[in-house]
């Protein structure tokens, strides 16, 4: 039996000039017709206005089409997205040598059957909420985890992992990926577990500050929930704001309550 999902997402441009971030929700639909499940992708462009928001554009796009053409494995359907997604950056670069540089990051997760199954590339993180624990899925394809190494290591100053954290050691750009997480298994969900999908404006907020949020919000149905998000990022008062997406799905959420 499918378990019951509440679903939103909430946007903010930060302190940006222009929002590159793109997301997208999809049903899943099974040869017979029947909705299965949800399908939910993240994406945060990059290669200044305009290049970076076609570019996540296009990736979420192209990944929910060719997502949704198949009806093979989940996982195979996922990598088809992936590729898709990245071929067609590559052939928006051909049309319009304007937008040469142009490049997004990519996280898709499909939750059918009360299992979540993801495939990523880049920083935007995939989070699980869980018995009141935050557990982050993905792999974090930025430098951050680098530098957080080394700096607990003692071989750098923590101060200095502030201005490189953020550089991508992969992301889509119509070439060769350098780096793809995807899920080994699928993951069996349970009713209460709470899904997020962000793009790196979530990282004002340390862990121990989006595990209060979702504690906080967690008999709220997940617009309120997402909003929550945006109001907390904004709390911090962060003048380099980054683009932010937040987007939530609740499981088992029959009793979620409005407001």
């Amino acid at each position: 039996m499918l378990a019951e999902k509440d679903f939103a997402a909430r946007q903010s441009r930060g302190m940006r000039p222009s929002q590159e971030d793109s997301f997208a929700f999809s049903e899943i639909i099974d040869p017979t017709g029947r909705a299965i499940g949800l399908f939910a992708v993240v994406a945060d462009g990059m290669g200044g206005h305009t290049a970076g928001e076609r570019a996540s554009e296009l990736a979420v796009k192209n990944c929910t089409a060719v997502f949704h053409q198949d009806n093979g494995e989940i996982a195979h359907r996922l990598g088809q997205g992936l590729t898709a997604a990245n071929a067609s950056i590559a052939a928006e670069m051909e049309c319009d040598f304007a937008l040469n540089g142009m490049g997004t990051t990519l996280l898709a997760a499909a939750i059918t059957d009360t299992r979540l199954e993801w495939i990523s590339v880049g920083d935007s993180p995939l989070y699980l909420w869980r018995d009141r624990h935050l557990n982050r899925l993905n792999e974090d394809h930025s430098l951050r985890p680098i530098l957080r190494q080394l700096a607990q290591k003692g071989e750098i100053h923590a101060a200095e992992t502030e201005r490189s954290k953020s550089v991508l050691r992969a992301a889509l750009t119509g070439y060769e990926i350098s780096l793809i997480d995807r899920s080994r298994q699928a993951l069996a969900l349970r009713p209460g577990d709470m899904i997020i999908l962000a793009t790196d404006g979530i990282h004002s907020l340390t862990d121990e500050a989006i595990n209060e949020i979702c504690a906080g919000t967690a008999t709220l149905n997940a617009s309120h929930s997402a909003a929550k998000f945006i109001d907390a990022i904004w709390g911090t008062g962060n003048p380099k704001q980054d683009n932010i997406t937040i987007a939530i799905v609740k499981i088992g959420a029959t009793d979620i309550a409005v407001s």
